[in-house]
């Protein structure tokens, strides 16, 4: 990947990047707050967690528990619930993000997404969007389930489709070529009941790992976390025996969230060496 280009994105001011959401500091000081606009927070949250410290052109929330600063790639990774590539290209003007970030005002209510039929995927548009991804379809159509919503408060009362993937707590996770999106309670899924661990950060990437290995079952316990927030909330399921075998994405949130496994003794293997070139194993699969 372009290093000038990653040094380009990181200085990206921050507090541009939040008002060209729509979203505008409660106060100003030696930090910026704002109301976080963070997906794992909740959506009618009215105290102002989300810091941003001019000086150093830094972020953090203090609603999460991880309470550090980070860079905007990670913010723009988070709000518009995208890979490392793609936060580049939005910062850097290349590609307007496909999901949009609403004011509070004019938003509808992530709890409201109200999810109208579930089914078999089906739909030309999504299997081609699989097909895209380089995922053997009939592995996705396995795991996955084509998903109508339709937002509550939108004035257009459209239906949309997209492909789910329903977490341990059943929340899904929803896509399709235009979202990125998910309904609550964000939570992570597991799949299997005995042998070696083997952590996926997103769905896409244990669809891919299957393809890749040729085989539509996990050869042991598979955990997709939807989201790191979640990791913290999975190891207990590390701490038994067997192997833990990490397929998570290149970059420095996964760094980070590897790194509290070193702090609280947990062993594991590190698997990204095997797509060291790029940002996960999604996009290996597809080059």
């Amino acid at each position: 990947m372009d290093k000038d280009r990653i040094i380009q994105a990181r200085n990206s001011d921050i507090t541009s990047y939040l008002a060209s959401k729509g979203l505008k500091p409660k106060s100003k000081g030696s930090y910026w707050m704002y109301i976080s606009p963070l997906p794992n927070r909740p959506s009618r949250d009215t105290t102002a967690s989300l810091a941003v410290s001019r000086k150093l052109n830094k972020w953090k929330d203090f609603g999460n528990d991880d309470n550090k600063w980070r860079d905007v790639i990670d913010l723009v990774r988070e709000i518009e619930g995208c890979e490392f590539g793609r936060a580049l290209d939005i910062l850097l003007g290349e590609q307007k993000s496909n999901v949009r970030i609403f004011t509070k005002d004019t938003a509808p209510d992530k709890e409201n997404i109200l999810i109208v039929e579930r089914s078999e995927v089906k739909d030309d548009d999504l299997i081609r969007y699989i097909e895209k991804r380089c995922v053997d379809v009939e592995i996705a159509k396995k795991y996955c389930k084509q998903i109508h919503v339709q937002f509550p408060n939108s004035k257009n009362g459209k239906t949309y489709r997209l492909i789910g993937f329903k977490n341990n707590l059943g929340g899904y996770e929803l896509r399709n070529g235009f979202f990125k999106i998910s309904t609550r309670p964000k939570w992570f899924t597991l799949i299997g009941d005995y042998g070696d661990r083997y952590v996926f950060e997103g769905f896409f990437d244990f669809l891919s790992y299957l393809t890749i290995n040729k085989t539509n079952t996990p050869f042991g316990v598979a955990i997709i976390l939807n989201t790191l927030t979640t990791f913290p909330n999975v190891y207990k399921y590390l701490s038994t025996e067997g192997k833990n075998n990490l397929y998570l994405d290149n970059d420095e949130a996964a760094d980070r969230a590897i790194k509290k496994l070193d702090d609280v003794g947990i062993k594991y293997i590190d698997h990204r060496n095997k797509y060291a070139q790029h940002n996960d194993i999604n996009e290996y699969l597809k080059s």
